[in-house]
């Protein structure tokens, strides 16, 4: 039995330094592996460092734009298009109203002519395009056409309706379209 615990204490001393030079090997793995990411680290917050000095420029950047001149002169253009599309706005309402008002009329003058249909259903669809692609001012000469046939009893039944469409007429004349195109 001497001889088995002999023998067991020589083979650990044999296996001991086998393990000892793998405790070894698997310190400097892991010191190696410390390092690393002691390095990895390291560069992770030197690049986070740069990163918010990247920030930090870029918000006064921002600062400085928007107190320049050239943003000023932005938001000035920005303001006078918003006035621009509100004043068109009312314009194409005021147009839409001034022509609402022959509606009717324009409508029954439809029926009764061969000429210039397609036209006459663009002003009463939509005014403020159908002015815009009414290059020759058609209309002007559909109006003139429309108070002859009123005044020669055609077009409107009743003398007052009749003299609030001739008024009508006589404002949507050549000067009130190209006013309203000049506008537009």
């Amino acid at each position: 039995m001497k001889e088995d615990d002999a023998e067991e204490k020589e083979k650990d001393k044999e296996q001991d330094p086998e393990e000892e030079k793998i405790g070894q090997k698997e310190e400097k793995e892991q010191e190696q592996h410390i390092k690393e990411f002691e390095a990895f680290k390291k560069k992770k917050e030197e690049e986070i460092e740069e990163i918010k000095k990247r920030i930090a420029d870029l918000e006064k950047e921002k600062e400085n734009t928007i107190t320049s001149i050239e943003h000023k002169k932005f938001l000035e253009a920005k303001e006078e298009q918003k006035e621009i599309e509100i004043r068109i706005k009312k314009l194409k309402d005021s147009l839409s109203s001034d022509f609402s008002a022959l509606n009717r009329p324009l409508k029954k003058y439809r029926r009764d002519t061969e000429h210039n249909k397609d036209l006459i259903d663009r002003y009463l669809e939509d005014p403020a395009t159908a002015l815009l692609e009414d290059k020759e001012g058609k209309i002007t000469e559909i109006m003139a056409a429309m108070r002859k046939k009123i005044s020669d009893g055609e077009l409107c039944s009743k003398d007052k309706k009749a003299e609030k469409v001739v008024e009508q007429l006589k404002k949507i004349n050549k000067e009130y379209i190209v006013f309203c195109r000049k506008i537009k």
